[in-house]
């Protein structure tokens, strides 16, 4: 009798500890495969930050209805994707010091990251390096841009004159930014790393670029001119083309937000609260018509499908299908955010 029993309890033992492993194998496995799910990080902060209401980064899935919140300690984060998923680097400003901090960030971990001297504008590799703005203190006009990697020396990549607002290709090969050049006023201009030469983005005009959109492949950009010496509109160029950029839509109203379709054949923008969609060559302009009032930021992701923002008493995250406009559109998210990365 007592043999029995032992039996039956060391096998009960033997049972539970069977279990227990196969629990934590599909724990893991469901760890593995539900955050690769999660391709679009949304970063929220008040206007006006308080130690009461961090940021926070959103992790969310557009498919199934999954989300992962991060507490971000810093306020008005701009993130920069890295190749490893779910790791972003990220620049905060320190409201208590008046300062902006730059750091890599995990979900487990945020790591300081090191800045030049004299900095005045940073921008995040996709590898977690950086490309940074130093100004000169003994010729304020001219800026310097150095590759920034920890543990290594910074390397000057160029010089130019009033260099801000930094924009990288998806490749990291061309830098889109606003300088300006003595005797000339303020342009925008293209850096080609690859043959370290720096032309105007218009070579036929000045052109202040005030919103631009790089295509996926690097291709194309779409910009929005405020260059009031220039009819307002989405601008289209090639950074490999000397040509002049073409005006695709000329209108009085303020475009805002050009975005490319993952095939680069169109651009999407917001113009009057509302949401179109025009060829790269200026054609089949279309209103995505919703029956919303008040529509702005679209994003076209990867599957074709689009995110735009509905703003209401709450800003409202929205997934619509730009070529099925019968379908309604899906409610992601609700709340305030100051940024939408897509995680490929």
């Amino acid at each position: 009798m007592k043999i029995g029993l032992l039996r039956f309890i060391s096998r009960l033992i033997i049972g539970l500890f069977i279990a227990f492993i196969v629990l934590i194998g599909v724990a893991i496995v469901i760890g593995r495969t539900i955050p690769r799910e999660l391709e679009i990080a949304l970063v929220t902060s008040d206007p006006i930050p308080t130690l009461s209401t961090p940021s926070k980064l959103h992790l969310l899935s557009a498919v199934r209805r999954l989300q992962v919140i991060f507490t971000l300690s810093g306020d008005l984060p701009r993130l920069r994707l890295r190749p490893e998923r779910y790791t972003f680097g990220v620049t905060m400003v320190n409201t208590q010091k008046g300062l902006l901090q730059h750091a890599i960030f995990t979900p487990r971990q945020m790591i300081p990251y090191p800045t030049l001297d004299h900095l005045y504008d940073l921008v995040w590799l996709s590898d977690g390096s950086t490309l940074q703005v130093i100004l000169n203190p003994s010729e304020p006009d001219l800026s310097s841009v150095y590759w920034v990697r920890p543990d290594q020396a910074p390397t000057l990549w160029f010089r130019y004159q009033g260099i801000h607002n930094m924009i990288l290709s998806p490749d990291e090969r061309w830098i889109v930014f606003n300088g300006v050049r003595q005797g000339e006023g303020q342009d925008t201009y293209l850096y080609d790393h690859l043959t370290q030469q720096v032309r105007p983005f218009n070579p036929a005009a000045p052109t202040f670029f005030y919103e631009i959109a790089w295509s996926p492949d690097s291709q194309w950009l779409a910009a929005v001119s405020t260059n009031p010496n220039q009819p307002v509109g989405i601008l289209i160029g090639r950074p490999s083309d000397q040509d002049r950029t073409r005006l695709i839509d000329p209108a009085q109203e303020l475009h805002r937000s050009p975005t490319w379709s993952p095939d680069q054949q169109r651009v999407a923008f917001a113009m009057n609260n509302q949401i179109y969609v025009i060829r790269r060559d200026g054609t089949d302009l279309r209103w995505l018509n919703f029956g919303i009032p008040l529509l702005g930021q679209p994003i076209w992701l990867p599957d074709g499908q689009m995110l735009i923002t509905e703003y209401a008493n709450q800003m409202e995250l929205l997934m619509i299908d730009p070529d099925h406009l019968e379908q309604a559109p899906r409610r992601l998210f609700t709340g305030n955010w100051i940024q939408i990365l897509v995680i490929p």
